[in-house]
């Protein structure tokens, strides 16, 4: 018997994006980065201070150079941007710089738009400051393109010439714009493992041990590709540091997802996103519970081993398939579960699960989303299941939800209404704990 482990999992997945990722036409990144900037949060004085183009072109020399200093590892170079009057800003800037070290980077590079200056963070001194919009692009070896974050970087004119003088680091920006991934640069130094081209990033000196925690996951990525019946991918970063805030993994109710998968986006100042990579963030809260539990593992890497092929797909498929995997090859009947959770399952309105309201009863919809795949699994196998997404992108129309019984009738030759059928007779099956 398995015991089904509650999951709160919460997939951010950029379906434009994955739906057209092999085109060289890019769709809009997630939020416009100058648009997201928020006039009415910041630090500074109400008087502006309107840099000439001399300044403008001295802060973009100012950024190459730290990007050359990043890719050169050449440690001096890159603190000599940094205003030595801040002693907290030069510790910050200072585990970065290491940070990223450590870790297997191609590329830095910089996007500017010094157009238009938005609220500075309080530098001390009365020199000028000026922020503008700054975009950080890092392409790490298991990218296929440079990772764009959007910084909150104030800059200091001081008597040697312009400075960084303040940057905000994830979970503390003042604008609603967090960086999409950017474990590097937290407060805390991190510590880097590898197995194979799986990389995992953690706290140097948290609970949990990078390289064990990566020998873990590779094991579970290829469990995952041989239930699904796929070649395994390892391109990928696992993010199990205290960088960001781990609170907000799950928006949807009180409890916190042990992890998340999702797509990160390269986009600049002046042109459209498309895919770079993926991550999977786990809460460091969690983390020692998770590198101990296979099957939370195993159902985020399964979101990431077929991200791309369910794109589409409504939620009650991918979460399903996701389920199904992190006990493949177990039934229904194999689990067991909380008696008050199968009564109430038993008891909601018999139908899938939809989109807007996923989560809303996660301890319905889960076990409901694993039902109706485990059957369409047996019945048909994985693969079928996989070729779903592709169905649903064939049928017009933006919700996939209502394309199901089309998409099932026309793929399976079953109904919606058979599947629910189905699905509950499944779920009959389960053992109370």
């Amino acid at each position: 018997m398995v015991r089904v482990r509650r999951l709160a999992a919460v997939v951010l997945a950029i379906l434009g994006l994955l739906v057209g990722c092999s085109s060289d036409e890019g769709s809009e990144p997630p939020g416009d980065p100058v648009a997201a900037s928020s006039p009415g949060t910041a630090g500074g004085d109400d008087e502006r201070y309107q840099p000439t183009d001399e300044d403008r072109e001295e802060i973009r020399t100012l950024l190459k150079t730290r990007a050359n200093a990043l890719e050169r590892g050449d440690r001096q170079a890159f603190l000599a941007t940094v205003d030595p009057a801040d002693d907290e800003l030069v510790k910050q800037q200072t585990t970065l710089f290491d940070n990223l070290q450590l870790l297997p980077v191609e590329s830095v590079s910089y996007s500017v738009d010094d157009g238009a200056g938005y609220p500075t963070a309080r530098v001390e001194g009365g020199d000028p400051v000026f922020r503008p919009e700054v975009i950080e692009l890092v392409e790490l070896d298991v990218d296929t393109r440079p990772v764009s974050n959007t910084l909150e970087d104030t800059f200091v004119r001081r008597d040697e010439g312009w400075l960084l003088g303040a940057e905000s680091v994830p979970g503390r920006y003042r604008d609603d714009d967090e960086p999409q991934s950017r474990p590097w640069a937290g407060s805390v130094p991190i510590a880097v493992a590898r197995s194979g081209r799986l990389l995992v990033v953690t706290d140097r000196d948290g609970d949990v041990a990078p390289q064990p925690l990566a020998d873990d996951i590779a094991d579970d990525i290829r469990f995952d590709a041989e239930a699904l019946g796929i070649a395994p991918s390892y391109d990928v970063l696992v993010d199990a540091t205290t960088v960001g805030d781990a609170h907000q993994m799950n928006s949807v109710d009180d409890a916190e997802a042990a992890a998340v998968t999702f797509p990160v986006v390269s986009f600049s100042t002046d042109r459209g996103g498309r895919q770079a990579g993926m991550r999977i963030k786990v809460n460091p809260d969690e983390a020692a519970r998770v590198a101990a539990d296979d099957q939370v593992m195993r159902h985020e890497l399964a979101h990431f081993l077929t991200l791309e092929r369910l794109a589409g797909a409504p939620t009650w498929v991918k979460e399903g398939l996701a389920e199904w995997t992190s006990t493949a090859p177990a039934t229904l009947g194999d689990l067991v579960v909380e008696g008050d959770a199968y009564e109430h399952v038993m008891d909601v309105q018999r139908r899938l699960p939809t989109g807007g309201r996923w989560g809303l009863d996660p301890k319905a919809d889960y076990l409901i989303g694993r039902a109706a795949v485990t059957h369409l699994v047996e019945e048909y196998g994985p693969e079928e299941v996989l070729a779903l997404g592709a169905a649903y992108r064939r049928i017009a129309g933006d919700d996939p939800d209502e394309k199901t019984d089309r998409v099932l009738r026309r793929e399976l030759g079953i109904s919606e209404a058979a599947l629910v059928a189905a699905t509950w007779a499944e779920l009959g099956t389960l053992h109370r704990g």
